[in-house]
């Protein structure tokens, strides 16, 4: 059996929070909900041996058997000091008014799913509904509340009106204390005036109270005129008044300040004089304002004392000097204004946080409609131990990409680089559509590797054809956000933080900042590692393991239900299924994903073909290549692997395969052919010279050697030729011979239009901007340019 704080103290008269003290090293045996809240308790055997020596002589007293009887025995419920019948009528409505406030909430205070905090609101809700006032503050609603628990003793009868009286009910038949003895005989129309003139005595109305203060003034005034001074006529009036109306004032030191406020300034509130509303000069309402979010940090008292006396008559003659500033021009200069003034000149960061943003509506949205994708550097630290016995530390590169509608993650990538790359971004979009299909739109960070990268963007050359292929060349469009504006991708952002959040029981978390949210523990094993005293192994993960890691916290958040959004408990993975249109997406079959390979069209030169790979140049050289060179192929790389490089005709006629040239160091040296990175480079250089040496042999066999043939024919030797090369006829067909002259022509043609229709789209383009009007580049052509400059001149009187 165990027993609250609360149980503890009453038994022992003294307060919860000494008993919460006494027992703070000592754990809770239960935890049991009051009131809403779920409260500690102890067992007996936990109590100091004092305590339960003063329990059990207690419990004997109280002719209890045990102890526990006596900590559970409620105590005597609250009996009011007068019946209710002699209960003045204005304490028995506030007590109906109570009843009608309170006894919802104390029926529920049991209620494990209600908390204090919702108990608490409900009351004030109640109090200012029923009372009609404006405030109530939670802290005197919880007052209330405990009092009347207390004054139930435990016997949850709610329905009872005697609890709900105020602390010192006043009787119905109101007695005041007898008059001082020297003021007999003195002040008998004010006398006269109480006992019989007052509405009710019990609670006099402000209309009582004003007509009291009159007869007041008036007494004191003949006291003045008979002679007495100004001091003892004071003393006279505050006696009486403390003896027969002290309902004027709560005490006896209030009255004494209001007599004298009356005597200074009469019975009428000179306050009135200023009307209803103050019309307070705008140049002071600014100059509160602007110092006050300059200077003072949005304190608007420190603002009003430090200029007050600059400003204008008005608002000083209306409101004195004084340490806090009035509570109407506070209003008038609208504190929530000086507040965001002060945000605007400390940070926009806070501002628009103040000011909030924009609330998307994903009405109508499915999923594969938008794949988004962002960098992230994870909150691990990552070590490596090479074989030299050098350790390495770093934080991983992630790039992340999330369905917009279902908030999946479809796709990751990782790497130990030191910060994202576009081959890290293409790996995890090509990912996400090799998995789920093409979505018709990908949305991607605006920074350098995002933004710049051709293998992302893609590349054309001069006629529009696609050099380098980008993301957009599998069918969707591709978008970057907005520079600077995290916001535009809130969702991203969130699910990056629930990934990070799950990163928080791994090895060499370092927080969001690791400057400052870093444990110290992080802190002495780096430097431990940095030092060489320690192995990264004994407190790092490596990259393959940190890999694994995170493929199981993704898979985790893809399963969890999401309680929150337009998920509303689904998981993403369901999510994403139940999102889908009707209409599936062009997906791309397993048989064909070497398509999301790298692709660039090259042109092949006698030095081979380079290509610019992420960043990296690539040299092929040998093989096949040199038998089309001067044509363009079609290159392919793999994304993971670059030392070949696959080429393929235009028309994917023909494929062959290549080796990329190795990148020797300059200090390796030809130990044995075959072996090492230099061999295989000069081995791809002679296979390329091997072939152009062949085909010129070939052609010097065939046609013959022309130096040769000249040196003969001077010295008047022949050369022997091959019969069938000196004596083949060149046959050529008349039809080949017109197809190429017309196609020439046909070229040329097309040459003439497309520069005559540049000349037209540039005449169209300059006349739309010296006169507003828009004309097609055909419509430019049917025109001279006489009706051009009528028509300008028509449309410039037309504007006037």
């Amino acid at each position: 059996m165990t027993f609250t704080a609360a149980q503890i103290a009453a038994t022992l008269r003294i307060t919860p929070q000494a008993v919460r003290k006494q027992l703070r090293g000592a754990e809770a045996a239960s935890v049991v909900i009051c009131a809403g809240v779920e409260t500690r308790a102890w067992a007996l055997d936990q109590l100091p041996a004092n305590w339960r020596a003063q329990l059990v002589s207690a419990s004997e007293r109280a002719g209890c058997r045990t102890v526990e009887d006596f900590l559970k025995d409620p105590p005597k419920r609250w009996q009011p000091p007068l019946p209710l019948e002699k209960i003045c009528e204005a304490d028995i409505r506030e007590a109906h008014l109570n009843l009608a406030i309170f006894k919802f909430w104390l029926e529920r205070q049991h209620d494990p799913s209600l908390t204090s905090a919702q108990i608490d609101a409900g009351i004030v809700e109640n109090y200012c509904r029923i009372k009609k006032i404006r405030k109530f503050s939670a802290s005197s609603a919880r007052k209330l509340f405990n009092r009347y628990v207390e004054r139930d003793g435990g016997q949850d009868k709610w329905d009872e009106l005697a609890i709900y009286l105020p602390v010192n009910p006043r009787p119905k038949e109101f007695k005041p204390d007898p008059s001082p003895a020297d003021l007999s005989g003195k002040f008998d129309g004010l006398k006269n005036h109480l006992d019989n003139n007052l509405s009710d005595p019990a609670c006099p109305t402000r209309e009582d109270c004003t007509a009291v203060w009159t007869l007041v003034l008036k007494e004191y005034g003949k006291l003045l005129s008979g002679g007495t001074s100004a001091k003892s006529a004071g003393r006279q009036m505050l006696a009486f008044l403390s003896a027969r109306a002290a309902f004027l004032a709560a005490s006896r030191g209030a009255l004494r300040k209001m007599l004298e406020r009356r005597i200074a300034n009469g019975v009428d509130d000179h306050r009135k004089r200023n009307g209803r509303r103050a019309e307070y000069p705008a140049n002071d309402m600014d100059l509160i304002r602007h110092f006050a979010s300059e200077d003072h940090d949005g304190c608007i008292d420190e603002a009003w004392r430090a200029h007050h006396r600059e400003l204008s008559d008005y608002t000083r003659q209306r409101h004195p000097f004084g340490w806090a500033c009035p509570k109407r021009f506070r209003k008038a200069i609208n504190p929530e204004f000086v507040k965001a003034l002060t945000l605007s000149k400390r940070s926009q960061k806070e501002l628009r946080e103040a000011v909030g943003f924009v609330r998307r509506d994903y009405t109508g949205m499915c999923a594969m409609d938008e794949f988004i994708f962002d960098d992230v550097t994870a909150d691990v630290q990552e070590g490596f131990d090479s074989p030299d016995g050098e350790s390495s530390l770093w934080r991983p590169q992630i790039i992340l990409g999330i369905d917009a509608a279902s908030r999946k993650v479809v796709s990751w990538s990782k790497s130990d680089d030191k910060g994202p790359t576009a081959k890290l971004v293409c790996i995890a979009v090509k990912q996400a559509i090799s998995e789920h299909g093409v979505p018709d739109q990908i949305t991607l960070e605006n920074g350098w590797v995002f933004g710049r990268s051709l293998n992302i963007n893609g590349k054309e050359d001069e006629n529009g054809q696609a050099i380098v292929r980008g993301l957009a060349n599998f069918g969707c469009e591709v978008y970057h956000h907005l520079p600077g504006n995290p916001t535009s991708k809130g969702d991203l952002e969130n699910v990056i933080n629930a990934l990070q959040r799950r990163m928080k029981n791994l090895p060499g978390y370092t927080g969001n900042c690791e400057r400052f949210h870093a444990a110290d523990d992080f802190k002495k094993q780096e430097r431990q590692i940095s030092k060489g005293d320690a192995a990264a192994a004994d407190f790092r993960l490596t990259f393959e393991q940190f890999s694994e890691k995170f493929d199981g916290i993704v898979a985790d958040y893809n399963n969890t239900p999401q309680p929150y959004g337009r998920l509303n408990g689904l998981t993403p993975n369901d999510a994403f299924i139940k999102f889908k249109k009707a209409v599936k997406h062009a997906t791309i079959p397993p048989q064909l994903h070497w398509l999301l390979d790298e692709q660039y069209i090259v042109l092949v030169k006698t030095g081979g073909v380079q290509i610019s790979h992420y960043g990296k140049p690539l040299q092929v050289k040998g093989g096949e290549l040199p038998q089309y060179i001067g044509q363009e192929l079609r290159a392919c790389v793999d994304r993971f692997d670059d030392s070949t490089v696959t080429f393929f005709t235009m028309d994917y006629s023909h494929t062959f395969t290549v080796e990329t040239m190795p990148n020797p160091n300059r200090h390796e040296t030809r130990l044995a052919a075959g072996s090492g990175k230099l061999a295989k480079a000069r081995q791809n250089i002679g296979q390329h010279i091997k072939y152009f040496n062949g085909e010129a042999n070939r052609l010097r066999g065939l046609l013959g050697n022309t130096r040769q043939r000249t040196l003969a024919e001077i010295n008047h030797e022949m050369i022997d030729v091959p019969e069938t090369a000196a004596d083949r006829p060149l046959i050529v067909d008349p039809q080949i011979v017109e197809a190429g002259e017309a196609m020439k022509l046909q070229r040329a043609q097309f040459g003439d239009a497309r520069a005559e229709e540049g000349r037209n789209q540039h005449r169209a383009q300059t006349f739309a901007e010296k006169t507003g009007l828009t004309l097609s580049a055909a419509g430019v052509a049917k025109l001279t340019p006489d009706q051009l400059r009528k028509l300008s001149k028509y449309k410039n009187a037309a504007s006037l």
